[in-house]
């Protein structure tokens, strides 16, 4: 019969990155005879504790009554939140998307194995520089969020032929703006990875990343 696949994405359904890999999943599993079940976590817009708890409890339920021939997970919040359940199990397990070190989530295991995601600062210094010559002195800025975290320790790990003066992580859309305002005068150029989760702090709602 049809082997059944379970997949958790960290993020929702509509995200453009979800979306892309939605289009190659459903091409590679094309006529393959598998059964796919998707499960969003929602956790770029919704990122506090109490819902991260809820929504694993709700996957892992999902996982158990589905009782898959295969596990993926997807993007950093999935892996360390389902995937790390699964260490050791008969169940295999592959990831994708993940930007923290895998020895931070305990893998790869016996049943776990899958792909980082990296950025290429290197290449990206190189381009800037190909664009503005004289640039000396670069700030990064991110969100605050498991996804940042990782490529924050990447960026420890490369050497740049740029001074990076620092590196300054919120969630708080205030501080962000005031902190891009400050940065104009202190360095040539403003690096930014992440602002899926930034908060306006007024209502405490996750703003959309294209107004942000």
């Amino acid at each position: 019969g049809d082997k059944k696949v379970f997949i958790v994405f960290s993020y929702h359904q509509e995200y453009a990155w979800v979306e892309s890999l939605n289009e190659g999943i459903d091409d590679s599993f094309e006529g393959q005879h598998v059964v796919v079940e998707k499960f969003y976590m929602d956790t770029k817009r919704k990122t506090s504790q109490a819902w991260k708890t809820i929504i694993t409890d709700s996957a892992m339920q999902r996982i158990e009554s589905y009782n898959p021939d295969l596990l993926i997970v997807i993007d950093d919040n999935a892996c360390e939140l389902i995937g790390k359940q699964f260490i050791g199990d008969d169940l295999p397990v592959v990831f994708t998307g993940m930007n923290k070190e895998p020895s931070f989530y305990g893998f790869p295991g016996t049943n776990i194995t899958g792909c980082i995601e990296r950025i290429s600062y290197t290449g990206m210094i190189d381009f800037l520089k190909e664009l503005v010559p004289d640039v000396e002195k670069v700030a990064f800025i991110s969100d605050d969020s498991p996804t940042s975290q990782g490529m924050l320790e990447e960026l420890d790990r490369v050497n740049l032929p740029v001074e990076i003066t620092e590196t300054f992580v919120t969630n708080d859309f205030d501080l962000w703006k005031a902190k891009v305002t400050e940065l104009q005068d202190k360095v040539d150029a403003i690096g930014i990875l992440m602002y899926n989760t930034l908060i306006d702090v007024d209502t405490n709602e996750s703003l959309i990343p294209a107004d942000v």
